[in-house]
């Protein structure tokens, strides 16, 4: 019965490994800016923000963090859809964003070296850039959405 009790308990223990893993999705890879030219096309609309300002961005979410241009002008959610910029912002349940990882995007603005960050659209996806990097390969919010 001792033996049984071990591999019960050893059982789920990695069953909870497993399904903790499987939620912790991380959305966004990097690419030079020539790899994403050539694989997503060129780009269609670009924002302009500061470094810092978007780093603040980042300080009102928790491991997401949401991207669209509407109007050549950006606006940006954090993990439960709410706005960060701009503030007071309405929006649409069923509007879709591109969602990308906090840690996937800390890495692209320890690795671009520039001040100044790129939102940008192109036909069928957002990409973020910063200096001669560019994130892309985010998830649409929704369908998947945390």
């Amino acid at each position: 019965m001792n033996s049984f009790v071990k591999s019960m308990l050893l059982s789920f223990l990695f069953s909870l490994v497993m399904i903790s893993a499987s939620l912790a999705q991380t959305y966004g890879h990097i690419f030079t800016k020539q790899e994403a030219d050539e694989k997503f096309g060129p780009v269609l609309q670009s924002v302009a923000i500061s470094k810092p300002t978007f780093q603040s961005f980042l300080t009102q979410t928790n491991n997401y963090i949401m991207f669209k241009v509407v109007d050549n002008k950006v606006i940006v959610l954090d993990n439960k859809r709410h706005a960060i910029f701009p503030l007071g912002v309405s929006i649409n349940v069923a509007a879709q964003f591109t969602m990308y990882s906090v840690s996937v995007i800390n890495d692209l603005l320890s690795r671009g070296n520039d001040n100044t960050i790129y939102v940008e659209q192109r036909s069928n996806v957002l990409s973020i850039s910063c200096g001669g990097i560019t994130m892309e390969v985010g998830s649409l919010c929704p369908p998947i959405c945390y």
